[in-house]
């Protein structure tokens, strides 16, 4: 018998951390979506185009920092190297001064 009341105790035990897990993740889509009646359940459902859109920011966010990264590492490498140093404050002079002709 005792092996009997283990298995109802473990589908039991799993049972109720399957609900808290559906009870936050509800509480979540409620603050999301500001619905304040509790009693609403609400579902979201993924489509096509919107997995096509968040992948899409994803790719921009993705090349957004490796771009951030590389401005990062040519940045560094004219600061370090004398050579490289003075051309780029040669040329940063003369964006300015085109800026300003500009403006």
């Amino acid at each position: 018998m005792s092996g009997m009341s283990g298995k109802f105790k473990d589908g039991f035990i799993t049972g109720v951390k399957k609900e808290k897990e559906i009870q936050k993740e509800q509480e979540l889509l409620h603050k999301k979506h500001r619905v304040a009646d509790t009693n609403v359940v609400i579902v979201e459902k993924t489509n096509a185009w919107m997995w096509i859109i968040n992948k899409a920011i994803a790719f921009i966010k993705l090349l957004a920092t490796m771009m951030l990264l590389v401005l990062a590492g040519i940045g560094l490498f004219s600061i370090v190297y004398p050579n490289v140093r003075a051309e780029f404050i040669i040329t940063a002079g003369e964006i300015l001064t085109q800026i300003k002709q500009y403006l």
